[in-house]
């Protein structure tokens, strides 16, 4: 798949994201930026960074990582840091020039860095200079729980971003089978990639961690693993959706307890003390798990990385709503990606990508505490089989996806 590649062959890549992999918005645009590296084009990120303040200069942001150049925009900061699209539209078009217009084959927009305004006019600009215009859509975000103003601001606002502003691109990158079949009924361009990754990067750390449980006992603990930030700290309401259900999985591992205790649940993204001010009724829940449960709070992504590979089973749990319908969970496709088989539940369209047994396991409310009973009981060649078949596979790696991608470029 050659390319003829000329002076115009830029793409920038511009949304809510926290480049290369404070969230999981960074992951999935580096692992696009992987992609078009390869097809012979030149990323350039903007994104957004919550430390900077509203005097740092857009050139004061750059930075460089594993090759590619990065640019940052404030973090908005309440209600009219929001509304204040202008300003920051005004900053894209100054790295527009300064990168030189004539240079770019097409925008990315991963969401937007501020309302959806923003997004719309980036998108009539670029369509009006003859430049392709990418939409990157990957949720449809829900009521959150932070007063109702700011609800019915975020319900319009979603709203007008995924029903107007997204079907006027040139083209449409989707994570998940609901919002392919959603927009597909639009008649727009579209593609379906999950979230996607170098699957070599770390290979010589999985490679030392199936060194090691090859070379453990036979009664060795069974660990299992979270990683991700699955609610506010500040205030949770059950009523609320929210896409990962820690609550759910440290209840299921407090049954499984009764029964056995070979087994270790590391928890990454949150402290107990953080959990506890969420959900003060899990006091008592929490200290009868204590030799069993580790919280270990927000970690640089390097150390979270080695607790996944370290682990056995990485663990998920999500209820079946619009929030997880649309989206599409990169815990599962970093953990995979990582050799470490996921257990969960069946929602969005994960089920395109997870073989029950081979590397990953379905758990239903029902059969949940004899699963994870089964699997702390497995033998050490059972897990490593589950997780060769991880690296081998290597289902979530961007060299995959690159016919997919080019096809929106042509």
């Amino acid at each position: 798949m050659a390319l003829n590649i000329t002076d115009k062959n830029v793409i920038l890549i511009t949304g809510n994201f926290e480049f290369p992999d404070a969230n999981a918005a960074g992951k999935r645009v580096l692992g696009f930026g992987f992609i078009l590296q390869e097809l012979g084009y030149e990323p350039i990120f903007l994104g957004i960074n919550k430390t900077l303040s509203a005097y740092d200069s857009i050139e004061d942001t750059c930075f460089e990582a594993y090759g590619m150049i990065s640019y940052s925009l404030l973090y908005p900061r309440g209600m009219m840091g929001w509304a204040n699209y202008s300003r920051q539209l005004r900053k894209a078009m100054y790295l527009i020039d300064k990168i030189g217009k004539h240079r770019l084959a097409a925008v990315i927009a991963y969401g937007s860095p501020a309302v959806s305004f923003w997004m719309n006019n980036l998108c009539s600009w670029s369509k009006k200079n003859g430049i392709l215009f990418l939409a990157d859509c990957v949720d449809w975000i829900q009521s959150s729980g932070k007063g109702i103003a700011y609800n019915v601001v975020k319900f319009l606002d979603t709203n007008f971003q995924k029903r107007v502003v997204i079907p006027r691109a040139n083209a449409v990158i989707v994570v998940s089978r609901y919002l392919y079949n959603y927009y597909a009924r639009k008649g727009c361009k579209l593609v379906m990639i999950p979230p996607v990754t170098d699957v070599r990067l770390h290979r010589d750390a999985i490679e030392l961690s199936i060194k090691r449980l090859m070379d453990t006992g036979m009664d060795r603990i069974t660990r299992f693993v979270y990683a991700g930030f699955p609610f506010s700290i500040n205030k949770i309401n059950k009523k609320n959706d929210f896409k990962d259900r820690l609550d759910r999985s440290i209840e299921l591992f407090y049954k499984v307890i009764e029964k056995t205790n070979k087994f270790v649940f590391d928890i990454y993204g949150v402290t107990k003390n953080e959990y506890l001010t969420a959900l003060p009724e899990h006091y008592r829940i929490l200290e009868k798990m204590n030799k069993n449960i580790s919280f270990h709070g927000r970690c640089v992504p390097q150390e979270t990385i080695k607790g996944i590979i370290n682990s056995d089973f990485s663990i998920l749990h999500r209820d079946d709503n619009l929030v997880t319908r649309a989206g599409f969970p990169t815990k599962v496709s970093e953990s995979i990606s990582l050799g470490v088989p996921v257990i969960a539940e069946n929602t969005s369209n994960i089920d395109d990508y997870i073989i029950d047994g081979h590397n990953g396991i379905w758990i239903t409310p029902e059969n949940e505490v004899e699963k994870i009973i089964e699997l702390i009981n497995f033998t050490n060649k059972m897990i490593l089989e589950m997780k060769m078949n991880c690296i081998q596979d290597e289902i979530f790696d961007y060299r995959k996806y690159k016919s997919k991608f080019y096809e929106l470029l042509v």
